[in-house]
């Protein structure tokens, strides 16, 4: 009987689609942008189920994304990959278009601002939903 069962949990377990492929992450999801200490530049990061994909284009129209860069890819112990790229060559006071993405799908289109030649004084907080085991230290005994 448990060797009926330990088949039939190993099956399941091989014919279940990976919970990247259950979430479609075949697009590019959790676009994020990040200042550099450059400010004409814009670095973005994102997520997908495939290391191929690593791709920005930007421009100052959403029908005209005229420059692009390649990124860099990293993939960690769960079955998504971390991509990250740099938009340089900004100028300042402009609004940007860009997707990010490859051959296997891209974003959508989202635009931001360039900062003002002024000085930029940032103070900035985020979770960037990172979770780290906590290790606790075992009751004291007396």
């Amino acid at each position: 009987m448990f060797g009926v069962l330990l088949v039939l949990l190993l099956t399941a377990c091989l014919l279940a689609p990976s919970a990247s492929a259950q979430l479609g992450l075949r697009n590019p999801q959790q676009v994020h942008l990040s200042l550099t200490a450059d400010s004409s530049e814009m670095a973005v990061t994102w997520v997908t189920e495939l290391s191929a994909d690593n791709g920005v284009e930007w421009g100052l129209s959403e029908d005209a994304l005229d420059q692009s860069a390649t990124g860099s890819s990293r993939m960690y112990e769960w079955t998504v990959t971390i991509h990250s790229a740099t938009m340089t060559n900004l100028s300042p006071n402009e609004e940007y278009f860009f997707r990010v993405g490859g051959a296997s799908g891209w974003s959508g289109t989202s635009s931001f601002w360039t900062a003002a030649n002024d000085s930029v004084h940032i103070a900035a907080i985020a979770d960037h939903s990172t979770s780290l085991p906590v290790r606790r230290r075992p009751p004291c005994s007396s």
